[in-house]
């Protein structure tokens, strides 16, 4: 006589006495295993004592992801075995922001891409957004590709500040706000200056900030406001376009946060300003100008400054560009590089105090 043991997880679940002559056994049920399917190993009594393991199997379980509203992309849904790793991801259109996941009414995490175990259960994950803080102050139309302001909330608002998920303003769209003083300008449409004309700026509207990572501004983008006092350039900035400020006759002031990067700064066929005005380097007015040392290159943003009168080049900069200190007229100083290569057209032109 022969015995065989049923073992599950390591532990004998019962053991069956068995013959040569009598090979029949009666196997116990399979422990129930939270997940899994269990069954027995297949086996063949030949004689001697033998050990029978249990084989469990995870079970697959349908994952679902649902969302109320057409907020953003949902991605994870499926089927999962049992204790396999998921990782679910929720991706929020442009207007929106992710709040959180959830099981029913509890939060289960406000991470956007969540990563956990498969439980041994259907499930289902509620992915919730709500609109992002800084729009609340406008009225919009929007999907998941676009966003269009069309107002604002408070005509009385003294600044505002447009997302940087904004594509398009639409016209007029800012003409009743007449206490409107400041305005901070996205990037996400690169052709930002196409909203903006003399119909859709109120009078009010005193200064522009351009955000970091605008890099051209379209030709005629800002053409004839002509009650622009101040700008603000980002650093990014390598470009502007031929008369972008064209018929802006009351812009004083031209504020930069990074002399290096408007050193290089290249202005299509004209000068930043059409008269002489003030150039600011945070918030400090330059009237000496001293050339940060790498810089290779100087372009032509530095024209018809009224109290710019003294220029010190470092031994990096090669190339002085065409009109780069045209019309500066109190300029009466200037040290030049000493591996200066090329001066161009007009660089010194009507700099009449310049010896």
């Amino acid at each position: 006589e022969y015995t065989v043991a049923f073992v599950a997880d390591g532990v004998i679940v019962e053991t069956v006495a068995y013959t040569a002559d009598n090979t029949s056994v009666a196997e116990p049920a399979v422990p129930a295993k939270t997940g899994y399917i269990g069954q027995w190993e297949e086996y063949t009594l030949v004689g001697g004592d033998r050990t029978v393991e249990a084989i469990y199997t995870p079970i697959a379980y349908e994952l679902t992801l649902e969302c109320v509203g057409d907020y953003g992309q949902l991605k994870g849904s499926g089927s999962y075995a049992y204790g396999g790793k998921v990782t679910i991801t929720a991706e929020s259109y442009p207007v929106y922001d992710f709040t959180g996941w959830y099981s029913g009414d509890s939060l289960v995490s406000q991470d956007a891409s969540y990563s956990f175990t498969m439980p041994a259960e259907n499930t289902v994950y509620e992915a919730r957004y709500s609109l992002r803080k800084d729009l609340e102050p406008f009225s919009f139309i929007a999907g998941k590709d676009y966003c269009i302001i069309t107002g604002v909330t408070d005509t009385l608002v003294t600044e505002l500040v447009v997302p940087d998920c904004v594509t398009e303003i639409k016209d007029m769209a800012f003409i009743n706000c007449q206490s409107l003083i400041s305005l901070t300008l996205p990037i996400a449409d690169q052709t930002i200056g196409n909203y903006f004309s003399t119909n859709n700026i109120p009078s009010s509207l005193k200064t522009i900030i351009l955000s970091e990572g605008l890099t051209y501004i379209a030709p005629s983008a800002f053409a004839n406001l002509s009650r622009i006092t101040d700008i603000y350039l980002p650093s990014s900035l390598t470009r502007i376009g031929k008369g972008a400020f064209t018929g802006c006759s009351a812009l004083q002031n031209i504020h930069i946060s990074d002399l290096a990067s408007f050193c290089a700064i290249y202005i299509e066929q004209g000068a930043l300003l059409s008269g002489g005005k003030n150039l600011f380097l945070g918030g400090t007015l330059v009237t000496d100008l001293v050339v940060p040392e790498g810089v290779v290159s100087l372009g032509n943003g530095f024209n018809v400054y009224d109290n710019l009168t003294s220029v010190v080049m470092p031994d990096s900069v090669l190339n002085i560009g065409d009109n780069a200190f045209y019309a500066c007229e109190y300029l009466n100083n200037v040290v030049l590089s000493k591996n200066l290569v090329a001066i161009g057209g007009s660089a010194f032109r009507q700099c009449t105090r310049l010896n």
